[in-house]
């Protein structure tokens, strides 16, 4: 099972605390895009995988396209 996956079937309570777990500082909106000041290092680990090779071969890019404020 997927995150997306886990969200997309999960009650608000829960959706909540996975958006707490992966972006511990919150995230907004700005310019169109969703921001966030810190994220889970983990997602960050991931991310830096995704960056570096196909989107197409990981099937993850619609979750994992945001941008940090650092």
């Amino acid at each position: 099972m997927s995150i997306s996956d886990i969200w997309l079937n999960s009650e608000f309570d829960k959706k909540r605390k996975l958006q707490e777990l992966l972006f511990p500082e919150g995230i907004y909106f700005e310019n169109n895009k969703f921001r966030t000041p810190k994220i889970n290092p983990i997602l960050s680990l991931i991310n830096k995988e995704i960056e570096s090779k196909n989107y197409d071969e990981l099937h993850l890019a619609p979750l994992f396209q945001f941008t940090s404020n650092h």
